[in-house]
């Protein structure tokens, strides 16, 4: 715990901030916090020598657990999971469609990118896979890491590798 009494009379005695951070062995920015908070409601080090320590502590310490504020409304991950098994569903489709709900309640959306992140750390954490469902002939899938496509050309007649 940080010695704010002393802080208080090194200041008073002429130290600069970066001496009584080095001399207390805290922090240049917990100095310059109860120096500035010492100044501003006027009181010194004779005012707090008179004060107990759990008076001193609760004056100048930082709470901390500081609960972080969102603004931004969080998509239902889990609905939009399944949706996303939809044909012809995509990520920018949901985001169009949460975007847009978004701006009619007057709320505040998450952009695209933001979107795709917390939905991609959704879909690991929950180990998302679907099957993909199709009919047989309708779509034509290439490995192309194992071979090389073939171009021919009808003008030319030539068969070229690619």
């Amino acid at each position: 715990m940080p010695n704010y009494l002393e802080m208080v009379r090194l200041h008073e005695a002429g130290f600069s901030l970066r001496q009584i951070a080095k001399i207390v062995g805290s922090g240049r920015s917990t100095v310059t916090r109860t120096v500035n908070i010492a100044q501003e409601k006027g009181l010194g080090y004779e005012g707090l020598s008179q004060w107990s320590v759990k008076e001193i502590e609760e004056l100048f310490r930082v709470s901390q657990k500081k609960q972080a504020i969102t603004y931004h409304v969080m998509p239902n991950y889990e609905a939009l999971s399944k949706d996303l098994v939809k044909p012809g569903v995509t990520m920018q489709l949901l985001w169009e469609e949460y975007a847009q709900t978004c701006r009619l309640n007057g709320q505040i959306y998450y952009q695209l990118t933001q979107f795709k992140k917390y939905f991609n750390d959704y879909l690991n954490k929950t180990r998302f896979s679907h099957i993909l469902n199709h009919k047989a002939g309708e779509q034509i899938q290439v490995d192309w890491a194992k071979c090389k496509a073939l171009h021919f050309a009808q003008s030319t007649s030539t068969v070229t590798l690619m």
